[in-house]
């Protein structure tokens, strides 16, 4: 399970959630812009971004237990707290999940052809990868990092420094914030008679 949870594996998994958005998110309707608003449409964008995340991290964290159990043992899971691991590992790759959904909402409003936009967000996550190598960087991968502390702790292995996870995730939900900000602004310039738009 070591490499199925991985920090650099996430990269994929990100990605592999990014692409089903591609397939899945409903296409920008006219009457329905029309109807909310263009904010309100991009917050209800957001909200189905949000719920994808949570069932797509959850399907993740199902499949690391199923693997964990059938190779360790439930008993030796319990004991080193592994259950309040998964937890916080749920958590975590939502916010990721979340956080990279908002990336593709903003570049597929930037770009509206959807294939650009799935090619920026993977640009991105590869410079992602790369700051995930400097503990200095607040790469967005970096929030996983909270998920061993109970078991660290429990083995006594030392205290975690939960700074290592709160800093990034200040930088990357201000960072989210803004792209959601720079969405609505782009959504309200953007002209909804190209005839690309029905991509978004």
């Amino acid at each position: 399970e070591a490499g199925y949870n991985y920090m650099k594996a996430q990269i994929l998994f990100s990605m592999t959630f990014v692409v089903t958005l591609f397939q899945l998110l409903p296409e920008l309707g006219m009457q329905d812009v029309i109807k909310r608003g263009r904010a309100r449409w991009v917050f209800a964008r957001l909200k189905y971004i949000f719920v994808s995340a949570m069932y797509f991290a959850a399907i993740f964290i199902l499949v690391e237990i199923s693997l964990s159990i059938a190779d360790i043992g439930i008993d030796f899971l319990i004991k080193y707290n592994y259950f309040h691991c998964m937890l916080l590992g749920w958590l975590s790759l939502t916010f990721i999940y979340f956080f990279m959904g908002c990336l593709y909402l903003m570049f597929s409003v930037l770009f509206s052809a959807g294939l650009v936009a799935l090619g920026a967000s993977f640009l991105v996550s590869l410079v992602f990868m790369v700051a995930s190598f400097y503990r200095n960087l607040p790469s967005v991968y970096a929030v996983m990092d909270v998920m061993q502390w109970p078991a660290i702790e429990k083995m006594g292995m030392g205290r975690f420094d939960i700074m290592f996870v709160i800093e990034p995730l200040i930088y990357n939900i201000v960072a989210m914030v803004a792209m959601i900000f720079a969405t609505i602004q782009l959504f309200k310039r953007k002209d909804l008679l190209d005839e690309r738009s029905h991509l978004i």
